[in-house]
């Protein structure tokens, strides 16, 4: 009897992880024209019918069609244009390929990623999508992991997803999410049984920036995605995140925003 255990691949496995923060089937016309888009998670869309183009760059970038049978993806933190000269039908997923980092694995990509997939499947995804079986659902999780590892290799992310850190680097990755930013590095050194020195040191090198750059990073991409999916309150925001009131939260906010939570999510709630 033989045995192939592959570990690396559990331990991916389980630290990426697709989050999806909205989907929806979206029958648009004139109406669905924005610019300087640039969206705190990555967007999915299934085209059904009709035609939509986005420009990248925005502003003077070139334009892309959207067209019935293919599967676009438009990356996190892409600036870019949209606009529909009629109409279009698509299936659209907000999603976030959350790396061991927490951070979506396609941001910072520089372009549009277009596959053909054909009208069936375009199709099976509506249907799987406005279905009441849970097992579509998991199916259809499973198309959108299809989807994104595909476009992860057309990308050349290869490199990123196989990032591997230090035992002490990935325990401090799963400590962080749940804690407010209050806690300092000394405490977090301390929760960790190593100095805060150690700690500073190990982390600059295996990811290249500090601790409190990447913290202030995570807190800010967290933020815009709870903000622009429109589902909570300022202040339910707030309180998910460990501010200790709104006011402190919104001040956060504009200090390394630019501007205000209530600004931001008048741009971006419900773009779909």
């Amino acid at each position: 009897m033989e045995i192939i255990k592959n570990e690396r691949f559990v331990q991916m496995a389980n630290v990426m992880e697709l989050e999806l923060l909205e989907s929806g089937v979206s029958k648009l016309d004139r109406q669905w024209h924005s610019e300087e888009v640039c969206s705190p998670y990555s967007r999915i869309y299934y085209v059904i019918s009709g035609e939509g183009t986005i420009r990248i760059p925005a502003g003077e970038g070139e334009l892309r069609r959207l067209r019935p049978g293919y599967m676009y993806l438009i990356p996190n933190g892409l600036y870019y244009d949209y606009f529909c000269e009629d109409a279009l039908e698509k299936v659209h997923f907000h999603v976030n390929m959350r790396m061991q980092d927490g951070f979506d694995l396609f941001c910072g990509c520089k372009d549009c990623y277009e596959r053909y997939v054909g009208a069936d499947k375009v199709l099976e995804v509506r249907r799987m999508l406005t279905s009441v079986n849970p097992v579509d659902y998991a199916a259809l999780k499973g198309e959108l992991y299809l989807a994104s590892a595909a476009v992860a290799r057309e990308a050349g992310l290869e490199e990123k997803m196989n990032r591997n850190y230090s035992e002490l680097i990935a325990a401090l990755f799963a400590l962080l999410p749940g804690l407010p930013l209050s806690v300092s590095i000394r405490q977090l050194a301390d929760r960790l049984n190593v100095s805060e020195s150690t700690l500073s040191k190990r982390f600059r090198r295996e990811t290249g920036t500090s601790i409190g750059d990447y913290r202030r990073n995570l807190v800010l991409a967290r933020a815009r995605q709870l903000l622009a999916s429109g589902k909570q309150s300022i202040g339910e925001i707030a309180e998910e995140m460990g501010f200790c009131d709104q006011f402190y939260f919104s001040r956060y906010f504009k200090e390394n925003q630019g501007e205000t939570p209530s600004a931001y999510r008048s741009r971006y709630i419900k773009l779909p």
